[in-house]
């Protein structure tokens, strides 16, 4: 199901659909296990790291994709504050895209 549900997206998707599901706990949870030195912030090293959980090889261009993506005030690093927006929008992503896929098949609706 993660494989169908994560076919056609890009690696921001993909690391948000992955760290929703496969990292345990909520948001803060899930920020401080990737914030690996404590230090309030998720550095791009940090951030490949997480991305090689993915399984697949990691360009340099996929960790300055999600950097670019996530760390919207551009000064090199992800705060909490820059995190939490796009967690939640790949967890709400990640639901719809669950009801579609099952509403799609359901036989019985």
């Amino acid at each position: 199901l993660f494989k169908f549900l994560t076919q056609d997206e890009s690696i921001t998707d993909l690391a948000g659909v992955h760290m929703v599901a496969r990292i345990k706990g909520d948001v803060q949870d899930t920020f401080k296990q990737i914030d690996e030195d404590g230090n309030g912030f998720v550095d791009s090293n940090e951030l490949r790291k997480v991305l090689t959980r993915l399984g697949d090889q990691v360009t340099d261009t996929d960790v300055m994709s999600c950097m670019e993506a996530i760390d919207t005030n551009k000064d090199g690093k992800i705060s909490f504050e820059e995190f939490y927006p796009w967690y939640y929008q790949s967890k709400l992503r990640m639901k719809a895209d669950i009801k579609r896929i099952f509403a799609k098949y359901d036989e019985n609706h």
